[in-house]
């Protein structure tokens, strides 16, 4: 089977395409049913990636491609969606699947759709001209820890893979084509702070706030577990704080815990004991376990799951187009210090040999400095 036509696609092909004046900053409004809520908050690095990947795209006239990599919880599969409309507004021929599965052909008449498994080959894709210069933009994630259909990332298509570390998701083409490995890095402060009017919870939360009493407010946050009991360790006799400085305590709060990627820091938000549970429980760790974890993140490698819980991965840039390296460290202050009291309570290491252990790991020098601290 190929491609069918796909009718509430069009409306973003009609509003973007060739759209090259129309702004899709600070935020980009995409009323789908695949994105509640529909608005993208457009990072700072979403600009500076999409032009690292043009630029890769026309120098290599189409040959590598782009693996975009790092923290789970960055926003990389959102960015597809911006790199989509970015292309549109160039006016590019675009297949998008945002989960590995569903297809979308953006050609230059219509939209199309179709799945990954009925796509077998490379002859249901529009052909391409007799110039190498001429491609089909391929933006694709994966969630399972599977690589790509091979349709996805050979010629004619040109493929940017957003992908957590884990090479087994992209190992083959990687080796077929070369791309370019890129990354986002975690959220800062200010967009964690801008973000959160774009959450599912965000409007609940707030009217929640709105309480007059103690008891009121008690009541309307049942749904957001362990929020009132944040909230109370800030409150002053019965004086309710303004809805306004309780959210920034909260955001704060979810911070000070949970670090920097944007998925732990809103969930821990919302849903503040189940985050503190999941974390505590991923503090059994020995430190043999701990070393493998960082030296496998510091080589864009994921080790096991537990290890996002506590470890956390942010790129540095030596050049525009050049492949990212990886610095690695505790996700957050309170992470290191519950990881490290767990660890000193059940292994006999001193913190020279723990030291010992992680250094000589590249990227690991954030990790070294705080068993030194």
């Amino acid at each position: 089977m190929g491609f069918g036509r796909h009718t509430p696609w069009q409306d973003i092909k009609r509003d973007w395409y060739g759209e090259k004046e129309q702004s899709v900053s600070p935020s980009l409004s995409l009323p789908l049913l695949e994105l509640e809520p529909p608005t993208i908050l457009v990072r700072d690095c979403y600009v500076t990636t999409f032009d690292r990947i043009w630029a890769k795209a026309f120098q290599s006239e189409g040959k590598n491609g782009t693996i975009l990599s790092g923290q789970p919880g960055t926003g990389k599969t959102l960015f597809l969606y911006y790199l989509l409309v970015r292309l549109l507004q160039q006016k590019q021929k675009v297949l998008f699947s945002p989960d590995g599965e569903v297809l979308y052909l953006f050609n230059d008449d219509h939209v199309y759709e179709s799945s990954t498994s009925e796509i077998k080959t490379s002859r249901h894709l529009p052909k391409s001209k007799s110039t190498s210069k001429i491609f089909l933009w391929s933006l694709f994630d994966i969630e399972e820890a599977m690589e790509p259909k091979g349709f996805l990332t050979r010629r004619p298509c040109l493929p940017v893979q957003a992908t957590s570390p884990d090479p087994s998701q992209y190992k083959t083409w990687r080796e077929e084509r070369y791309p370019l490995l890129t990354a986002l890095p975690l959220w800062t402060d200010k967009e964690l702070l801008a973000g959160l009017p774009f959450q599912d919870e965000y409007p609940a939360l707030m009217e929640a706030l709105q309480a007059n009493t103690l008891e009121e407010l008690d009541l309307q946050l049942s749904r957001f577990s362990g929020v009132f009991e944040v909230l109370q360790e800030y409150q002053e006799d019965e004086k309710l704080l303004p809805p306004a400085q309780a959210l920034t305590l909260l955001l704060e709060n979810a911070i000070h815990h949970f670090g920097h990627s944007a998925r732990d820091v809103y969930m821990g938000l919302f849903d503040y004991r189940r985050s503190l549970n999941l974390h505590k429980g991923a503090f059994h760790i020995t430190y043999e376990k701990l070393r493998e974890a960082v030296a496998a993140l510091a080589h864009g490698e994921t080790p096991y799951s537990i290890s996002d819980l506590i470890l956390s991965v942010s790129p540095a840039f030596s050049g525009a187009l050049d492949d990212v390296s990886w610095k690695v460290d505790f996700k957050s202050d309170w992470v290191a210090k519950c990881v490290d009291e767990q660890l000193g309570a059940v292994e006999d290491t001193t913190t020279y040999q723990q030291v010992d252990l992680l250094q000589g790991i590249p990227g690991a020098a954030c990790i070294v400095g705080r068993f030194l601290s």
